[in-house]
């Protein structure tokens, strides 16, 4: 919920991709300090795949990664 929520008004930035990552590490070191290691691939996962299916046009469009870097 919290993936299409962030991009809910269709516009994408840079800045919403690195919340979208800092917010999936913030939710790994949750799940592994509170003995729920097992969620962590799950979180990783659905995130890799929001972008890949997603957000992957917008990143190439955008210089690819590079682009993050350059902004």
């Amino acid at each position: 919920r919290v993936l299409k929520e962030m991009f809910s008004d269709g516009h994408t930035n840079w800045g919403r991709i690195a919340t979208l990552f800092a917010f999936g590490a913030a939710l790994c070191k949750y799940s592994l300090e509170n003995n729920k290691q097992e969620l962590i691939e799950p979180i990783t996962d659905s995130i890799a795949l929001y972008i890949s299916t997603n957000k992957s046009n917008w990143i190439r469009q955008q210089n690819g990664w590079v682009g993050f870097f350059l902004f």
